[in-house]
């Protein structure tokens, strides 16, 4: 686990398409102790607001310009919520969207944050708290980690 503090004076960024478990990322900051909103667009013009301290975006189509105009704060960090292609097209196709394909969104977050690797996770919400605490530098909290369909 990484030996610092953390949870004052961040913003953490969800930064993960619909159907990846943006949903789940912020119940799960919320047990970790941070509050914030998850919200359908990220904007480049996102401040940080009052007590918010995380922000999950359910990513639609604007995300990919969002992002290339948005700066990058390195006392920031930026979690890409991953799920397994074929699934996530399963799901996907019971609903209206318009977005990037997955693959072709997690490639431009991975060239997007290539210089930032301490500020940047390609989380599974599969995977339950280890990966994401340890790069939150928090302990695991004795809650089970959330799931939300």
């Amino acid at each position: 686990m990484k030996n610092i503090k953390r949870i004052d004076n961040i913003m953490i960024y969800g930064i993960g398409l619909p159907r990846t478990g943006t949903r789940t990322l912020g119940s799960a900051l919320q047990i970790l102790g941070f509050s914030g909103s998850h919200f359908c667009v990220l904007s480049p013009t996102i401040k940080k607001v009052g007590d918010s301290s995380y922000r999950v975006n359910n990513g639609f189509y604007e995300i990919l310009e969002a992002l290339e105009c948005f700066e990058i704060n390195t006392d920031d960090f930026y979690i890409f919520t991953d799920r397994e292609e074929d699934e996530w097209g399963d799901s996907i196709r019971e609903r209206e969207y318009k977005g990037p394909f997955i693959r072709e969104y997690k490639e431009n977050m991975k060239r997007k944050f290539k210089k930032y690797p301490n500020n940047f996770l390609i989380f599974n919400v599969s995977h339950g708290w280890p990966p994401l605490c340890d790069f939150l530098g928090v302990p695991i909290p004795k809650e089970d980690f959330p799931y939300i369909q």
